[in-house]
């Protein structure tokens, strides 16, 4: 069960990375077309998912090699989507223009990588053993 649980969550890891890659650098890089496509979008966001593409990159591998340092990995990808979050509020508040499945992308991003987080938390973090008296 344990084996399942991270080949299955290194390969989802692996495909939201790479389509989050994708989406990052077709905005930073082709936005003119891609903006006709999605609509607008607020660059500091698209920042964040470059950057957690790449953390999901590197955590995918991590659990596919079942290396404890993948929750750290994840961790941080939570706090970036939590600031992220934040951040896309305050753009909100002060008037920015912003399409709405922005609030959508970044709470179901935010909940997959907790999941994640547990995931990892759960199979890979080593626990510290109190030694029997």
């Amino acid at each position: 069960m344990r084996n399942i649980v991270l080949k299955s969550s290194s390969f989802v890891l692996l495909l939201l990375g790479l389509y989050n890659l994708f989406i990052a650098v077709s905005a930073f890089f082709f936005s003119p077309e891609f903006k006709k496509l999605e609509g607008d979008f607020i660059y500091f966001i698209v920042f964040i998912d470059l950057s957690t593409a790449i953390i999901y990159l590197v955590a995918s591998f991590g659990f596919f090699k079942e290396k404890g340092w993948t929750t750290f990995f994840l961790f941080f990808s939570t706090f970036f989507f939590v600031i992220s979050f934040l951040g896309f509020l305050f753009h909100v508040l002060s008037g920015g223009s912003y399409d709405e499945s922005i609030i959508m992308a970044i709470t179901f991003r935010t909940f997959i990588t907790c999941v994640f987080t547990v995931v990892a938390w759960k199979y890979l973090s080593k626990k510290m053993e109190l030694p029997a008296y």
